[in-house]
């Protein structure tokens, strides 16, 4: 298969090789197979959660008959997208939070990716369980006395990870956070006046 490189460059070699299988039929597991490889391994791959090692990436360019070496160049390329978006990603701009807001934490200290991407995590497991009760509504799954515990543990972790967000304070109870991020909101409504 020829490939416009510009096209892909920064994509996963992993989904090119998703594609490239999909397109000749080939199942995963069978392919890990021929390859000698674990198929969790190649589903890893696939999904863009593993990166791909030179070993492998010969190992596949000669079983699906790529130009060799084409993969680690899309891995290089897809790597250097990677840090790219880590070193542009920005903080927020501290001059605008209050310290007062931070008594025990110095806002220069603080790993904000770190923290986005926890309170990510957190937000698709309470929505990967939600999907598990399709057949409730909202308010069924809701309601207090009928809430499954692992959708009210979910959503206890999510929360924990957005009050990570503003310094290690832990908040006792609901009212006491909405106060306090509602506090920040109207501050920045402020702000953009």
């Amino acid at each position: 298969m020829i490939y416009n490189l510009s096209v892909i460059k920064g994509i996963h070699p992993g989904l090119i090789l998703e594609r490239e299988l999909k397109l000749r039929k080939i199942q995963k597991n069978k392919f890990a197979q021929l390859l000698d490889e674990h198929v969790q391994t190649i589903v890893a791959i696939t999904k863009a959660r593993r990166k791909m090692n030179t070993a492998l990436a010969l190992k596949i360019e000669h079983a699906l008959n790529l130009e060799e070496g084409i993969l680690m160049v899309l891995q290089a390329w897809y790597d250097i997208e990677e840090e790219k978006k880590k070193q542009s990603a920005k903080s927020p701009d501290l001059s605008k939070i209050r310290s007062i807001l931070f008594w025990d934490t110095n806002p220069a200290d603080i790993n904000w990716e770190k923290q986005k991407k926890a309170v990510e995590e957190k937000a698709q497991n309470v929505l990967n369980i939600r999907s598990q009760f399709s057949d409730c509504s909202l308010a069924d799954l809701y309601d207090p006395l009928s809430m499954p515990p692992n959708l009210k543990k979910a959503h206890q972790e999510l929360d924990k990870a957005v009050d990570n967000c503003y310094g290690s304070k832990l908040f006792k109870n609901d009212k006491e956070r909405i106060e306090f991020l509602f506090g920040l909101y109207e501050e920045y409504l402020n702000t953009q006046k």
